[in-house]
């Protein structure tokens, strides 16, 4: 009818399987956060981790089995707490931004040069320095593309200005040289 007591080494055998099985929860959980899954970090199976290792750190364990396991525990434990430290960091400081950023596609574009021109046809030397850059980049970009010549560059970019300076009435048109996803863009608008 009734139970026998478990004995302080079950105990402790229970409590450690509970450690194990929450470490691999946590670690999952931390990797939905990373990848977008989850809106916040998982604070509070972390906070009952951390219980329970504070808990075994300051008892002493009659087993040695049991206290090499327990260290195992919280030497993977901590090993995890200072990666997820630096992924935070990492997001928060704008090093990396997370996954979630980039699947959402909430990539901002890289400015590589940027130019002024009135009249590319008329004074293609403008867009000497704005086209070597252009070529730069596109060797570094992805598969290797065909090489564009100076003068189809002005052609491509005199058509653009003269389409912009008949729909805007602009003067004088900006050209910016950006990289959005991994691909070179040159983008014209009218500058102001």
């Amino acid at each position: 009818m009734f139970e026998d007591p478990k004995s302080p080494e079950e105990l402790i055998e229970e409590d450690l399987k509970t450690i194990e099985l929450r470490l691999r929860q946590l670690k999952i959980e931390y990797d939905r956060f990373f990848n977008g899954g989850l809106k916040l970090p998982p604070w509070m199976l972390r906070g009952q981790l951390d219980r329970m290792v504070r808990k075994y750190s300051n008892l002493s364990m009659r087993s040695f089995a049991h206290r090499f396991r327990f260290n195992t525990l919280v030497t993977r434990y901590h090993a995890y707490v200072e990666l997820w430290g630096r992924k935070m960091r990492d997001q928060e400081e704008g090093d990396r931004p997370g996954l979630a950023a980039r699947s959402r596609h909430q990539v901002a574009e890289q400015l590589v040069a940027r130019t002024r021109v009135a009249d590319p046809a008329a004074n293609p030397d403008q867009l000497r320095e704005i086209y070597q850059k252009f070529i730069e980049s596109r060797k570094i970009r992805g598969p290797k593309k065909k090489p564009v010549s100076f003068d189809k560059f002005v052609r491509g970019v005199s058509r653009q200005a003269t389409q912009l300076r008949k729909s805007s009435g602009c003067a004088e048109i900006e050209l910016r040289l950006v990289i959005k996803n991994d691909q070179v863009q040159l983008k014209a608008r009218p500058a102001n």
